[in-house]
């Protein structure tokens, strides 16, 4: 069968933001025919880690002037995800199937664009 592969559907245990960044990290690696089935938990962990973040900066911004604990929460997250992000990419498997990229670390840009690329008024991307 020819065609182009769909992105997996998201894990019911995802919030919305969670999802929305599942969707569009699950299509940017399809899209550039990195997605491998290994990376669901990995992915699901980091897109939840990713919507923590995201709470945490709306919380640490209606804070005002009382922001230092959400704004230290969300620096915390946004060092995980950060972190988790590191990891696509740098084992010798995934350097194996990026060796055709010019960056060794090609696929965490990509994700990294993905995750944090501005979200449309008009809903998902």
């Amino acid at each position: 069968m020819t065609g182009k592969m769909r992105a997996p559907y998201a894990p019911f245990r995802l919030d919305g933001e969670a999802k929305t960044a599942w969707r569009r990290v699950a299509k940017g690696m399809i899209d550039v025919g990195l997605w491998h089935d290994l990376y669901r938990s990995t992915l699901e962990i980091l897109c939840v880690t990713y919507s923590h973040w995201l709470d945490a900066e709306q919380r640490a911004q209606e804070a005002g002037p009382d922001q230092d604990l959400h704004r230290q929460e969300a620096e915390t997250y946004l060092d995980q995800v950060r972190g988790m992000v590191k990891e696509f990419g740098t084992s010798q498997a995934e350097r194996a199937d990026v060796a055709h990229w010019l960056a060794g670390d090609a696929l965490a840009d990509l994700l990294r664009g993905l995750l944090f690329a501005p979200v449309t008024s008009g809903g998902e991307q």
